[in-house]
């Protein structure tokens, strides 16, 4: 069990440590959320534990800063947002005015102006002066210009308000630790989960203002395995949950490096139950295959799961006849099965009813069946860490 230990001691009328984070930004409104001004409902919500003292805290994007006003604490619902006056929360001690981008007074490095969010690209940093190390939550987002990053803002000065000094914040001193989400051309960007997911961007329908982002991951991939089954390789997946996922393209390379799609499966949309998904890949020659799926949101943006790697045979290669048995049935390879390889044989119910080592020097193996009963038996053929299935009737 974690513990978490506060520390509870004033500096300027403000706390000196909590566990507050970015959460969600939307730097790019969907039409008809602008409230005027510059900002045009631009916001920023943080996310804390219901009662944390956040006056003091400063929210930079390197131009400008908004100094957060003494005695404001997080709102019992978790969430605090900085802008869009619709939905921004009213500051301790303020019953009238919501902390907004527009109204807020900032320590501005260029003049009096208040805090712009650039659509393509910059970053958004949570400071507390009086913690060490002072940023408590930091993340670029879009593709930013090279003026427009941490490394490059060195030090600026916030504003100082009533209770609150003014700061001289580094943030290129902290920019090693700010979060970055890669490219990308969306409205906003958001935590997966309140506080601690990783990034991700969003489109209009998903802002969530003063609420939980509850995004998930694109899949939660339980397993993702590769069989060869005869001549052909089979594969499963399973996904735990879903959220927004259109399709899988199923992805077949010769060396790990270059992948040619050769499939498509359908997704289940946003979903929290389980689900099982098989793709076979018919007549796979001999030799090293490799298989990857990319999982593509309905949105478009993919992501590629893990690469499988399988050793096939090849069509015929080994051979078991004949498939509807009396008292006998063979077990042929093309070449010696060698001192690795070994078989199973299970009956419909899946119990194992035999199993045995192949003769290193021997290409083929005779199995007595006379006293087995009537019904379908399942042969697996283990050689070079490789199952290949084959199938009787008797």
């Amino acid at each position: 069990m974690r513990k978490y230990f506060t520390f509870l001691f004033t500096f300027l009328y403000c706390s000196i440590f909590a566990q507050v984070t970015l959460n969600e930004i939307v730097y790019d409104p969907p039409t008809g959320n602008a409230d005027g001004g510059n900002t045009a409902g631009e916001w920023i919500e943080l996310h804390g534990t219901a009662g944390t003292d956040i006056g003091c805290y400063i929210v930079t994007d390197g131009d400008w800063t908004i100094t957060i006003p003494s005695g404001t604490t997080i709102p019992t619902d978790g969430f605090f947002v900085i802008g869009k006056a619709t939905y921004a929360n009213t500051p301790g001690g303020n019953g009238t005015t919501a902390l907004d981008l527009d109204v807020e007074t900032c320590g501005c490095t260029t003049g009096s102006k208040v805090m712009e969010l650039t659509n393509s690209g910059e970053f958004v940093g949570i400071y507390n002066p009086a913690a060490t190390p002072s940023l408590l939550d930091g993340v670029i987002y879009e593709s930013p210009s090279a003026g427009n990053l941490p490394a490059n803002e060195g030090t600026i000065n916030s504003a100082s308000t009533t209770g609150c000094s003014s700061e001289n914040i580094d943030i290129a001193g902290s920019a090693g630790s700010y979060n970055s989400t890669g490219a990308g051309n969306n409205v906003g960007v958001a935590r997966t989960s309140d506080g601690t997911g990783s990034w991700v961007y969003l489109d209009e329908t998903e802002v969530t203002p003063n609420g939980s982002n509850a995004l998930g991951l694109p899949i939660e991939l339980i397993n993702f395995e590769a069989n060869v089954v005869e001549a052909d390789v089979q594969l499963k997946w399973t996904t735990a949950s879903e959220y927004n996922n259109a399709y899988f393209l199923i992805e077949h390379s010769w060396d790990g490096i270059t992948f040619d799609e050769i499939g498509r499966v359908e997704g289940a949309g946003t979903i929290s139950i389980q689900q099982t998904y098989n793709f076979l890949h018919i007549d796979v020659e001999k030799g090293v295959h490799y298989y990857r799926l990319k999982q593509v949101d309905f949105d478009g943006k993919n992501e590629n799961s893990e690469i499988l790697a399988v050793q096939t045979l090849g069509k015929n290669e080994i051979k078991v006849y004949p498939t509807v048995v009396e008292n006998s049935f063979t077990i042929e390879a093309g070449t010696a099965f060698g001192n690795t390889a070994f078989f199973e044989i299970f009956d419909i119910s899946g119990k194992k009813i035999q199993n045995g080592d192949f003769y290193e020097k021997d290409n083929f193996l005779k199995i007595d069946t006379s006293n087995w009963n009537q019904g379908h038996y399942i042969i697996q053929i283990i050689q070079k860490g490789q199952r290949i299935t084959r199938r009787i009737i008797k």
